[in-house]
Order: C-alpha cells, then structure tokens, then sequence
C-alpha cells in the first residue's frame, strides 16, 4: 500500500505527555515496514493545536495539495487525536478525502468507518478529545487570567521602553527616552514616517512604520495589559496614550 504519513504535536501536549514528533515517526516507520507500506510523503505539524481549522495547519494543507498529484491509498497517524480534535474540521477534510478515494488509518486505535456504528464511534470520540481540548484550554486561560492580574507576563519580547525583571515589566530608562521622544515628535508632526525616520536616525535604530504603529496602540505604554490597569508603571498617561 502507498501511505502518507501525518504527525502532529502541540508544544505543550509534546511537554506533558510526550507525543514527540519523533516517537510518532518512529512508531509510523516501524508500522510501514511490518506491512511492506510504501511511503510517499511525511507531513509534519509541529507545536500546532489539533482544535485549530485545518486550513492553519501547513502540513494538513500541503498533504491534502499532494492529494491530486501523489495518490496515495491510505494517510496514516498514530491516534484520532493527532488527526482531529474539532468534528466539524474533521469532516471538511474527510469530505476531501472521500472525494479522493483516499483512506486513513490511527494505528494504535480501531475504527471502522464503513458502518453506522463504526462512524458513530469516531464521533464519540471526537467529541472527547474536543472536550478535552477546550478543558485544557480554559485551565490555560485561568491560569493566564491570574497571571495578568498579578502583574506577571505570559511569554514574548517585552515592549521597547521595558525589561524583563522577575516575571514583571519594569521601565528601562534608556528605551523610556525613546519613546518619549518618539511620542513627542509624532504628536508635533503627526506623520508615523517621519517619526519612524527621526528615532531611527537618533537612537541608530531600525524601527520600520509598522513597528512603531503597534507600539503606540500597545497600552502597556499606559501601564495596562489584558484589562489590567496596573499591569506595569506607565511611561504615558491615560491621556497621552489616548
């Protein structure tokens, strides 16, 4: 049989439970080889949620491309969940798949989709590890909820005019003249290119428009972050940043 191989892991289920990219290969190739598969392709989604539309996930999309050109009799995965974790994603694909003609096999589960019952299963299945996912997805909320409210940032660069202390913001002092600097000259020019032009030139910066646009709607600038008004020491009042 030609097979596609798929694997899939977010980053923090690869943390949690260890479903690296590399064991899923592993037990993938072991499968291929006790079954004389030949394999024309391996696509790879890593640090990507299975509850995300197929249509982000690069090595769905691509796998699904190669469907036209490749052929192949049967995609394989390890479990349902690498697959899918959201039903109504799960049949946009199958849709493509039955059009395809083309099968798809978990080989550590067994479904039999050609029955009602068989179907009804994977639906039952589906359902769970939906739920699973959203579960895990309002603890990641809650805990980030708690975080912010404490003062205590999730991850990221920190803004220009901070650093990192601690898990806090706290101001940089050299970075706080720059955009001060930088507020005061678009406020008297009001031309965001021109702003970009003149820190860039004064501080040996390399700052595009674009950048500067989001820093002056970032309203960490005014202390706040995620509805925390005290997130961090302002470097603009309400009203500047207004």
């Amino acid at each position: 049989m030609k097979v596609f191989l798929y694997e899939r892991v977010s980053s923090e289920e690869q943390v949690k439970h260890g479903y690296s990219l590399d064991a899923q290969h592993e037990a993938l190739t072991a499968f291929c080889d006790r079954h004389n598969h030949v394999i024309l392709g391996v696509y790879k989604d890593e640090g990507i949620s299975a509850r995300k539309p197929y249509t982000k996930r690069p090595a769905m999309v691509q796998l699904l491309a190669d469907l036209d050109c490749v052929k192949p009799d049967i995609i394989l995965f390890t479990k349902l969940d690498r697959w899918f974790r959201n039903i109504k994603e799960y049949y946009k694909v199958q849709d493509i798949l039955d059009k395809n003609k083309v099968y798809w096999k978990a080989i550590n589960e067994e479904y039999d989709t050609s029955t009602a019952s068989g179907r009804l299963y994977v639906n039952i299945k589906l359902s769970i590890a939906q739920d699973e996912a959203d579960r895990t997805s309002e603890r990641i909320k809650d805990v980030q909820a708690h975080q912010v409210a404490q003062g205590k940032v999730l991850g990221g660069k920190p803004t220009l005019g901070y650093r990192f202390e601690n898990k806090k913001l706290v101001k940089d002092e050299e970075q706080v003249q720059i955009v001060k600097d930088a507020v005061k000259h678009f406020m008297m020019h009001q031309s965001i290119n021109a702003t970009t032009r003149y820190i860039n030139e004064l501080y040996g910066l390399k700052y595009d428009h674009r950048a500067l646009l989001t820093l002056f709607k970032n309203p960490v600038l005014k202390g706040e972050y995620r509805g925390n008004p005290n997130f961090c020491e302002p470097i603009l009042t309400t009203e500047e940043w207004d």
